[in-house]
């Protein structure tokens, strides 16, 4: 079992001649983490973030993750998690399209995978493929807007996709040649707009 806490501070000061004036945001963040190996080749662990901005408190967030690694060639991985994400200061505050009304994101998330190494010879293979969907209240989107690029929430966002890479290695000697392929597929879905309800069931244009 390991385990680690930390803190973190930070303060953010934006001057510039796109505001109105000069706006500032206080965060602090206690993020703890817990990790459990077990012989048998399961993994499980444990995150978790505490925070507060200009002295309020955001709700907790995290996340839980459990792995099995029959061996050093295959593992297979699930994950849930819960975010929260304030709105930029240029999200809230940027003249013009800046809305100081938005309201932060809180995101639900599913993620699954799988990995593998096949080792022959000089040549070694590794591929992977993920699979992911998360759930969106209050998604954060700047988009145009009679020619003018403003931020917005859309009430509810279904994102999801696929990941998928595989990457060759050839040794010849000192040498090592390789090869890597990536590809992935996002659909971002808008379930459901206060500010437009045309686009309610589409899939949103900008990600």
């Amino acid at each position: 079992l390991t385990s680690e806490i930390s803190l973190q501070n930070r303060y953010d000061l934006v001057n510039n001649e796109a505001y109105s004036m000069a706006q500032s945001r206080f965060t602090n963040a206690l993020y703890a983490s817990a990790k459990l190996f077990l012989n048998s080749g399961w993994e499980f662990a444990w995150q978790g973030r505490f925070e507060t901005f200009d002295f309020e408190v955001a709700p907790s967030t995290g996340s839980l993750s459990i792995a099995y690694q029959p061996n050093n060639k295959r593992k297979i991985y699930a994950n849930i998690s819960r975010n929260y994400r304030l709105p930029g200061l240029n999200d809230l505050y940027w003249q013009p399209g800046g809305n100081p009304n938005l309201e932060p994101e809180l995101s639900h998330g599913i993620d699954l995978g799988y990995q593998e190494q096949v080792k022959k010879e000089q040549h070694s293979f590794n591929w992977e493929i993920n699979l992911f969907w998360m759930q969106v209240e209050n998604w954060i989107q700047w988009s145009p807007e009679n020619g003018i690029w403003m931020a917005q929430n859309y009430k509810e966002v279904a994102n999801s996709g696929i990941e998928a890479s595989i990457n060759h290695q050839n040794k010849l000697g000192t040498l090592a040649l390789g090869l890597g392929l990536q590809y992935q597929y996002l659909q971002s879905l808008n379930l459901g707009s206060a500010a437009n309800p045309s686009l309610e069931g589409k899939t949103l244009p900008f990600n």
